[in-house]
């Protein structure tokens, strides 16, 4: 695999609208897992605490092979804890796959992920089309998505004949596009009623019990509803060919010199040098929390390097020990590596850094997220903190926005990205048997308007106007959140995406990154040919 094509893709979702799920039918696909459990064994969530949770608590990576290129998938987690983890992921992919639940569509956190993805180079998989009833609904549900979605990133990228459009089902490990369309129902120029009305047509005749024409034209032994609907649309080959259609080769040098990334580079990178970005650590042995078992997930953009080259980032040197390509949930060492790709390197790296063959270079790194949340761990035995000061070395560079620091009274305290990530950490201390409980919070901080402020926005078409002041309880219109926000938008309008935009704002707030309280927000639309809507 060393001399193929290799193509990075990041997996971004919203929890539990399938993007585990999904990633186990393309292992499935390689032959590592059976396509009969496929959907159900979370394969790629290996942490015990991401299987009792239901939930991916981690960034983690594979190497698959189709048609000679290598597919090198990046999963990342959807809670919003972690969502430090899809930022950085934005640096080292190539492409991306935002998946949508066709029964909850979009929501908050879909808004906030899709703010990280390169628009151009992203495709849109509808999933659980399952859970439908009828093919009219479906129907209706997948032309929203689609149309709220390429409301979101404001022009229209996601459209069927693109071929950037998934329709599946995880579960059952099937999936349809554009062109693999074309293909199935022997037609030109299908549409997505075409499509549809053949997947529930599908359904029916397995419900029926009536598979007999299908079976024979697909030499299908086993009739069980999952091998059926995987056989005749197999979910793996619809990804695949989806992201070969829209991979643009060399991308990196549209966006690293256009600061659309949190990383820019200030200068073109030397045709002679090599160019890579050092993205966090991962532990070899995951049951050895110690730096020497730390490789750092590493994106080779352009040139080659090799086992005891020299990289330097400034005046910095750093020395590759060795260099590891990504298999299925195993790492093959390598001599050396060139072209595009990513891969584990171990030396004296350290997390978030560009490293170049030649020096100097200019560039500048600026994290778009940063750590908040403060807590405080309390170790049950004091007389063991070098031990505990020696794992924790280990864990910081395996996560992004954590920061941690002993205190004077042998106390870890701790400013993440939230309660889930602390859980976590604390998760990572109980496997090295060290007994820590948390420390009781001791303030809570939130943002709320001092003075009543009016923005005004306008474009060719459109005028909006915000209006944002204290809560006043006289006031009955509009939307009342959790935390006492009240959301009033006066028009019928995109309604729903300004009340799916406002939540997300209000839980992390411009100032010190808390939860907005007691504040109204007024949002009035107009539409310049027909005034206020």
């Amino acid at each position: 695999m060393s001399n193929i094509k290799s193509i990075i893709t990041s997996v971004v979702a919203h929890i539990d609208h399938g993007k585990t799920t999904l990633i186990d039918s393309l292992v499935a696909y390689q032959g590592k897992i059976s396509k009969s459990i496929a959907g159900e064994i979370r394969y790629m969530d290996t942490r015990e605490d991401e299987q009792n949770r239901g939930i991916t608590l981690k960034l983690s990576a594979i190497g698959l092979c189709y048609k000679n290129t290598e597919h090198i998938i990046v999963d990342t987690p959807g809670h919003v804890d972690f969502e430090f983890l899809v930022e950085n992921s934005s640096i080292i992919s190539d492409c991306f796959l935002i998946i949508i639940d066709i029964m909850e569509g979009i929501t908050p956190r879909t808004y906030s992920l899709i703010n990280y993805i390169r628009k151009d180079c992203a495709i849109l998989v509808i999933n659980k089309v399952d859970k439908v009833e009828t093919a009219d609904e479906a129907l209706d549900k997948i032309e929203k998505i689609i149309m709220h979605t390429n409301s979101m990133v404001g022009s229209l990228i996601f459209t069927w004949t693109n071929n950037n459009i998934i329709l599946s089902s995880a579960t059952y490990c099937y999936g349809i596009n554009y062109n693999n369309a074309n293909l199935l129902l022997k037609r030109d120029n299908t549409t997505l009623d075409n499509v549809v009305n053949f997947i529930f047509y599908i359904e029916n005749q397995i419900k029926k019990n009536s598979t007999d024409k299908i079976c024979s034209r697909f030499n299908i032994l086993k009739r069980t509803r999952k091998n059926i609907l995987s056989t005749v649309m197999p979910l793996a080959n619809s990804i695949f060919e989806c992201i070969e259609h829209i991979y643009k080769p060399e991308t990196y040098k549209k966006y690293l010199y256009n600061s659309t990334v949190p990383l820019l580079l200030l200068d073109k990178v030397h045709d002679k040098s090599a160019f890579c970005f050092v993205s966090l650590g991962l532990l070899r042995n995951n049951l050895s929390f110690d730096k020497k078992n730390l490789m750092f997930v590493t994106r080779l953009f352009k040139g080659k390097i090799k086992t005891g080259d020299i990289l330097y980032n400034n005046e910095e040197k750093y020395e590759i020990k060795s260099i590891y390509k990504f298999g299925i949930n195993d790492f093959l060492e390598v001599d050396s590596v060139s072209g595009s790709t990513l891969v584990c390197l171990k030396g004296n790296f350290r997390k978030n850094m560009p490293i170049f063959s030649i020096k100097p270079f200019n560039y500048s790194y600026h994290e778009k997220i940063y750590p908040f949340y403060r807590s405080r761990l309390i170790p049950e035995q004091r007389d063991n903190i070098e031990e505990i000061k020696t794992v924790l070395r280990a864990l910081v560079n395996t996560e992004q926005c954590l920061k941690i620091k002993i205190n004077k009274y042998n106390q870890i305290d701790v400013l993440s990205s939230g309660k889930v990530q602390v859980e976590k950490l604390i998760e990572d201390l109980k496997k090295c048997n060290f007994k820590v409980r948390q420390g009781v919070d001791e303030n809570l901080f939130c943002e709320f308007p001092k003075n009543e402020s009016t923005y005004e926005f306008e474009s060719e078409e459109y005028k909006i106007i915000v209006q944002i002041y204290k809560n006043d309880d006289s006031e009955y219109n509009g939307y009342l959140d959790e935390f006492n926000n009240r959301f009033m938008v006066l028009t019928d309008k995109f309604r729903n995406l300004i009340y799916s935009i406002l939540e997300v704002y209000v839980i992390s707030g411009p100032v010190i990154s808390e939860y907005i309280r007691d504040t109204t927000f007024k949002i009035k639309f107009y539409e310049k040919k027909l005034g206020f809507i």
